[in-house]
């Protein structure tokens, strides 16, 4: 009889109704199983959908329903009810509630690899041979040197030069009073 037991309590969970509705951000799916049947007919239950106030599915099943309703979870969040009518009163179920907006996927970071920094070896200039550069006296202090009365590649001394600067100024003025004269 203890045999007996254990195959009734291991049969009893596969007969159970099991009602269940998921709702995620994206869709609701709705699974009932195990569901009686009745003389009457083959879809004895009722099952209402309703998202965000819409009906979108009112129908009889027999023993199981399976739906699923997408909808777009990306900008707002959705409301929905799930009404069971089932044959056997003690069944019936109402399932309510609310779904959150999907979340955003944030787009993957790229990251460029990092290259090592290109180096370069200095490039050295070009040893360019200058020819010798002949050696120049050294320069001497000017005030050092006497100053010579007489200029020494000519010859010339300024005692003479003097009087030849002032003949050819004189020279200069009588030629510009004879031209004055002759006009008049």
């Amino acid at each position: 009889m203890g045999a007996a037991f254990v195959l009734l309590a291991g049969a009893a969970p596969a007969s159970a109704h099991t009602p269940e509705v998921d709702a995620t951000c994206s869709a609701l799916t709705v699974t009932l199983e195990n569901y009686a049947h009745s003389p009457v007919g083959e879809t004895p239950n009722v099952v209402v959908v309703t998202i965000d106030g819409v009906e979108v599915a009112n129908t009889t099943f027999g023993a199981t329903f399976n739906g699923s309703y997408s909808y777009d979870g990306t900008t707002t969040g959705h409301t929905y009810t799930v009404a069971v009518d089932a044959v056997d009163k003690a069944y019936d179920r109402d399932f309510a509630g609310t779904t959150d907006v999907c979340p955003v996927a944030e787009p993957p970071v790229v990251v460029p690899p990092v290259e090592p920094p290109v180096v370069v070896p200095p490039v050295e200039p070009p040893v360019v041979e200058t020819p010798p550069v002949a050696e120049t006296p050294p320069m001497t202090d000017l005030d050092s040197t006497p100053v010579a009365d007489e200029l020494p590649a000519t010859g010339i001394d300024m005692g003479s030069a003097l009087p030849l600067a002032t003949g050819l100024l004189l020279a200069g003025v009588a030629l510009t009073l004879v031209r004055r004269s002759r006009r008049a």
